[in-house]
C-alpha cells in the first residue's frame, strides 16, 4: 500500500533534522540568557480561545483546523501560541506570585492555507511572551531579542516597526480608511473587498500590486496616534537606536492577528544588496488580550515568533556559528526601586549581557526591596542589583549576594569593568561557606 504525505506537511530527515535540533538549542540558550523560561501548552484547545468575538483575521476566519469531538465540543488545532500561553497563565494563576512572566516556546501549529516555499499547513513556531505591567522597556527588550536571534546565524536582518493606536483611535482611523478606499474598490482584489467590510485596516497589508499602489496614498496611521502614543513611539525608537538595532518605520505594518495594539514589528531578511526578501518573524504588544481571557486588566504582553521551517532553511543556506551563551552562568536580577532608576536598569542589564553573556531578569517598573528579593529567591538568582534614589544620588548600585547575605556598593561608572570579578568573588565566597558547589551547575 502506497500512502503519500498530506498536502502541506514536511518530513525532517538526516542533516536537516540535525540542524533543526542544533538551531533550536542555540535559540534556547539565547532565551535563557534573557531570563525566559520554557513553557509548553496543548496542541488542542477550545475553538473559542482563538475565535474570539470581533476577530476578523484570516487566521481565525479561514485557516483554523476545527472539529467536533465526541462530547460535541468545537475543538481547534493550535494556529498560534500566544492565546494558549495566556490561557495557561490565567488557568494556573501564574500572575499571582510571578511577575514579570517571561516564557519561550516552540512546537507545531496548524493552519489551512496554500502551501508555499518554507510554509506548511503543519508548521513550527519558536518565540517568546513577556507579561507584566505595561512598559516600553518590555517592548524594546523583546524587539531586540527578536533582532539578535537571526544575527547569531549570520542572517542579515532589519526590523520593520509601526505603532497601532488604541481601539478608540483605531476605530476613527478605520472610518477614515473606508472613506478613502470607497472610491477605489472597483480596482481592488476580492480579498480587499472582504477586508473593507470586516476590517479596513487589513487592506494596508495586502500583497497584490494594484492594491499596494492604492494604499500608498491612504491616510497615515501616525496622524491618529494620541500625544502619549506618539511619545511612546519616539521613546521606543530612541531606545532601539541606543541598542544599535537596525530598524525602519513602516506605517502599513498591521500584523496578522487582531489583538495587537501599540508597538508591532516584523523581522525582515535583507540580502547583500539590501533587497527586501520578506519577513521571517514578527510580533508586537497586546493590551487587552489578558483581560479578555479572564486575567488581570493591569497586565499586558509583548511577544514574537519565528516560523522554524523558513528560519532553518535560511540558516542552512549561510554558515552559522554557535553563540557562547552558557545556561550555567549565574542569574542576575536587576531591580529599580524608583521610576528614575528604570532606565539605568535597562542600560546595565543589556550591556552586561553583551559583554559577559550573563543571564539576567529585570523589572522595568519600580518595585519594593521586599518584592524584588522575593522574586530573586523564587527564581534561584544568586545575585541582585538594586538601584534606588540613594544609589542614583551617589552614582552607585547595591550588589547583594543572596547566597551569603553580603552586599557592597559598586560605582555606576565602573560597573561593567568590575561586575565579572564581583560575581566570581561572590561565588567563591559562597563556596567557602558551603552555600554553592562551583563544580556543579550554578542556577
Amino acid at each position: 500500500m502506497n500512502i503519500n504525505p498530506l498536502k502541506g506537511v514536511h518530513d525532517l530527515i538526516n542533516d536537516e533534522a540535525f540542524d533543526w535540533d542544533s538551531i533550536i538549542e542555540m535559540m534556547k540558550k539565547v532565551f535563557n540568557a534573557f531570563g525566559y523560561s520554557y513553557i509548553q501548552v496543548p496542541t488542542i484547545e477550545m475553538a473559542s480561545l482563538y475565535a474570539r468575538k470581533g476577530d476578523s483575521s484570516d487566521v481565525v476566519r479561514k485557516e483554523m483546523y476545527q472539529f467536533l469531538d465526541k462530547g460535541n465540543r468545537l475543538i481547534s488545532l493550535r494556529p498560534e501560541f500566544t492565546a494558549g500561553i495566556i490561557r495557561a497563565i490565567i488557568s494556573n494563576k501564574l500572575y499571582i506570585n510571578d511577575q514579570p512572566l517571561k516564557y519561550f516556546y516552540y512546537g507545531p501549529c496548524f493552519r489551512y492555507e496554500r502551501p508555499q516555499a518554507g510554509r506548511y499547513r503543519e508548521f513550527n513556531q519558536i518565540g517568546v511572551e513577556f507579561i507584566d505591567e505595561p512598559s516600553i522597556y518590555n517592548d524594546v527588550e523583546v524587539i531586540r531579542l527578536a533582532y539578535i536571534l537571526p544575527l547569531a546565524f549570520h542572517l542579515k536582518v532589519k526590523i520593520k516597526l509601526n505603532y497601532l493606536p488604541s481601539r478608540a483611535s483605531r476605530e476613527y482611523y478605520i472610518k477614515e480608511l473606508k472613506e478613502y478606499f470607497k472610491g477605489h474598490l472597483d480596482k481592488m482584489c476580492s480579498d480587499c473587498h472582504d477586508r473593507y467590510e470586516r476590517n479596513a485596516l487589513r487592506i494596508l497589508d495586502c500583497k497584490v500590486p494594484t492594491c499596494q499602489e492604492i494604499v500608498k496614498d491612504a491616510p497615515k496611521i501616525s496622524n491618529y496616534l494620541s500625544i502619549d502614543e506618539q511619545k511612546d513611539f519616539l521613546f521606543a525608537q530612541e531606545l532601539l537606536k541606543e541598542l544599535n538595532v537596525n530598524f525602519v518605520i513602516d506605517e502599513n505594518l498591521v500584523r496578522g492577528l487582531d489583538y495587537y495594539s501599540g508597538l508591532v514589528f516584523e523581522v525582515v531578511l535583507d540580502d547583500n544588496e539590501g533587497e527586501d526578501l520578506g519577513a521571517i518573524g514578527g510580533g508586537g504588544h497586546y493590551d487587552q488580550l489578558i483581560a479578555e481571557l479572564g486575567g488581570p486588566s493591569s497586565l499586558e504582553g509583548v511577544g514574537f515568533s519565528y516560523g522554524l521551517e523558513r528560519f532553518v532553511s535560511l540558516a542552512r543556506r549561510y554558515a552559522f556559528s554557535h553563540p557562547d551563551y552558557h545556561p550555567n552562568r549565574p542569574l542576575l536580577v536587576y531591580a529599580p526601586l524608583c521610576e528614575e532608576a528604570v532606565h539605568e536598569v535597562f542600560d546595565l542589564s543589556m550591556k552586561t549581557r553583551n559583554k559577559y553573556l550573563f543571564r539576567s531578569v529585570q523589572f522595568y517598573h519600580p518595585v519594593s526591596i521586599k518584592s524584588a528579593l522575593k522574586f530573586a529567591n523564587k527564581v534561584y538568582a544568586p545575585f541582585i542589583i538594586l538601584i534606588g534614589e540613594d544609589e542614583l544620588k551617589d552614582r552607585v548600585v547595591t550588589f547583594k549576594n543572596l547566597l551569603t547575605g553580603h552586599q557592597e556598593q559598586i560605582n555606576l561608572d565602573d560597573y561593567l569593568d568590575v561586575i565579572n570579578n564581583a560575581v566570581a568573588d561572590g561565588l567563591m565566597e559562597a563556596e567557602k561557606e558551603g552555600k554553592v558547589h562551583l563544580r556543579k551547575e550554578v542556577r
